[in-house]
């Protein structure tokens, strides 16, 4: 078997650069869902200060104060569906972008796989050359020492 090169080397680290490259999309996708997720939390603890505003403070409020309200929590709640709805596409994206994150990944183990491999190959054939050059270095001390061995003929 003839010693290989593995000349994948340039090939691996484009597949490390775009791995890393997608974990990081990975991250700040993620971090964009953290933000939508704060977001609303916010408004729907928004919408309990204002509920809780129309509970405690029913007599107080004027007509105009019920109207205000009753706009600030339908203003609230168009807010937290949109950002419901942005959560479900930024969901869809980090989906995506780990199966980009994964396909990167898999490419990568495969290569260095196969470069253990070779690595692998190369030190059976380094030792089994080894092994024949010792064992030809003994059958030459043998046959200097004991030239008309007729084992040896």
């Amino acid at each position: 078997m003839k010693r290989q090169t593995f000349r994948l080397e340039s090939v691996l680290r484009v597949y490390e650069l775009r791995k890393q490259r997608a974990e990081m999309d990975l991250r700040i996708g993620s971090r964009k869902l953290n933000e939508i997720d704060a977001e609303i939390e916010h408004l729907g603890a928004e919408i309990a200060r204002v509920a809780d505003l129309v509970h405690t403070g029913a007599d107080r409020l004027s007509v105009a104060g019920w109207i205000a309200c009753y706009r600030k929590t339908e203003l609230l709640d168009r807010q937290r569906l949109e950002a419901a709805q942005r959560r479900v596409r930024q969901v869809e994206v980090i989906a995506k972008l780990e199966e980009e994150r994964k396909k990167w990944t898999v490419a990568e183990e495969t290569l260095l796989s196969l470069r253990h491999a070779v690595e692998t190959g190369n030190r059976a054939e380094a030792a089994k050359a080894e092994q024949l050059l010792l064992d030809e270095t003994v059958l030459r001390r043998a046959i200097q020492q004991n030239p008309d061995s007729p084992d040896f003929e």
